[in-house]
């Protein structure tokens, strides 16, 4: 289902797939929140239009289009461009994000990602390290 109230700027691949096939990619948007507070941080966000860069990881299996994503790993930053009282599909049309401000959430996305793959890794290897310690000890 196509979101009428967000506007994807671009849309790039970060490296290969992955072993299950699943690729990332880096997705920049504009899109137009109704704000309001935010259950998880108590923090009133404002109503507006958001310049937005986040890692999705998709693939597709046959009909279906499959996204993972992680919840509070840094990997999806918005910054508010405009306060608005109410949506209007014409002024998202027509806003032309600041280009400093994008470069900066795109290169903080970038990092973060590439921090959140490497403490997997490492967490993988911990785990790995681990199950053949405990095959030795029950040898």
């Amino acid at each position: 289902m196509k979101d009428a109230r967000k506007r994807v700027l671009s849309s790039e691949p970060i490296g290969k797939p992955d072993a299950e096939g699943f690729q990332q990619s880096l997705t920049t948007y504009v899109d137009y929140d109704e704000g309001g507070l935010n259950y998880f941080t108590y923090k009133e966000k404002p109503r507006g239009y958001f310049l937005g860069a986040s890692v999705e990881t998709t693939k597709q299996d046959g009909i279906f289009n499959v996204r993972k994503f992680g919840l509070f790993d840094g990997t999806s930053l918005v910054s508010l461009i405009e306060p608005a009282k109410r949506f209007s599909a014409a002024r998202l049309a027509k806003i032309v994000p600041d280009q400093d401000v994008l470069a900066r959430l795109t290169e903080t996305v970038l990092a973060r990602n590439a921090e959140n793959k490497e403490k997997a890794l490492k967490e993988k290897a911990q785990y790995k390290a681990m199950a053949k310690a405990r095959e030795e000890v029950s040898a």
